[in-house]
């Protein structure tokens, strides 16, 4: 009886190549089905609909940016509204000072977005735990208010912000981006965000910043140097956030102090905390659920029940909401080997 039992035993634990296939495939084809029904959208949507949309996706790029920082380095930055703001203001401000594109204005703010992010970043990297969230905060107000002084209003328009001319945008015409066009832009940059969280959590640059996150001195006392693989990390989630920062330039043809804020990285560390930072598509599940409730109850009582549900989810739900799952109701492995062998004898 007990050769029986070893027999079934392996048979069990060999890998069924069929299940293995189906595992590998499925996965690929779901993803590849949602990436073309993503493109499908502006066709079924009405336009107001498809505008919410859009905005949905930007901020969720935007979310994505700061829910990278948690996930990987455990670190929640204040100040991503700098990188957010500041390449939009940069963009507008290439295209009314220097007369060029947007296309080469959509370069420019990129450019100035990775160096403000690595003078921020090298700043505050080295600062652990809640200092890094603050010094990141204080740095992204004093770009706000470098944004508001009076002095600048030539160039910054300081609070009445500035309005961005008119103008082709990568494949798109300045008449195509007034409608739901502007989709055929947003939904690649966010396919390629999601898609480039799953390939860095399986990466050995990945796994090195999980490393340090889970403690840093021991990495440090392995030989590795720390400082430069988060501040990379943190140029990459700076420079993510500019380029959420240029979309919503493009698809609202204006820029304001606001942008800039610390309210508006506030928005971003809510969508991400909702959704969850476990996930790739956490941070999507939330910006979308802000951009519904906003929609819904209307901006006036929008942080009003924001708050109610960050501390939900806080209290209740650390993981987000892509961290609920459903506990499948499994025999211990004690009874099931009680049970063949019942069965057997």
């Amino acid at each position: 009886m007990n050769q029986v039992t070893r027999r079934r035993r392996a048979s069990d634990d060999r890998p069924d190549r069929r299940s293995r296939g189906r595992g590998v495939y499925v996965p690929g084809i779901v993803t590849v089905a949602v990436i073309v029904l993503g493109f499908v959208l502006p066709a079924v949507l009405s336009p107001d609909l498809m505008g919410l949309v859009i905005e949905g996706g930007i901020q969720a790029v935007f979310a994505i940016s700061i829910g990278l920082l948690i996930r990987f380095l455990g670190m929640t930055s204040l100040g991503h509204a700098a990188f957010y703001g500041g390449a939009a203001y940069a963009m507008t401000i290439a295209t009314i000072q220097f007369g060029v594109s947007l296309n080469v204005a959509a370069v420019i703010a990129m450019g100035v977005c990775v160096a403000l992010a690595v003078i921020i970043g090298a700043i505050s990297v080295r600062v652990p735990g809640i200092g890094f969230a603050l010094v990141t905060l204080g740095c992204a107000q004093a770009v706000f208010v470098f944004l508001t002084l009076t002095r600048f209003r030539e160039i910054t328009g300081s609070h009445d912000g500035l309005a961005l001319d008119s103008g082709s945008f990568l494949w798109l015409s300045s008449i195509q981006l007034i409608g739901g066009d502007l989709w055929q832009i947003v939904w690649p940059v966010l396919v390629l965000s999601v898609l480039g969280t799953i390939v860095l959590g399986r990466s050995r640059y990945g796994i090195l910043l999980l490393a340090i996150k889970d403690n840093e001195e021991r990495v440090r006392f392995s030989g590795v140097r720390t400082f430069l693989p988060k501040l990379i990390a943190f140029t990459a989630s700076g420079a993510l956030a500019g380029v959420a920062g240029v979309l919503a330039l493009v698809r609202n043809s204006f820029v304001s102090p606001v942008d800039a804020d610390w309210f508006t990285t506030a928005y971003g560390v809510i969508a991400a905390m909702l959704g969850g930072i476990g996930s790739a598509i956490g941070p999507v599940v939330g910006a979308y659920l802000i951009v519904a409730v906003r929609e819904v109850a209307g901006l006036g009582q929008l942080n009003l029940y924001l708050g109610v549900a960050f501390i939900v989810v806080i209290a209740f739900l650390p993981r987000g909401f892509m961290g609920i799952r459903l506990r499948p109701s499994r025999r211990p492995a004690a009874q099931s080997e009680q049970s063949e062998q019942e069965n057997l004898s």
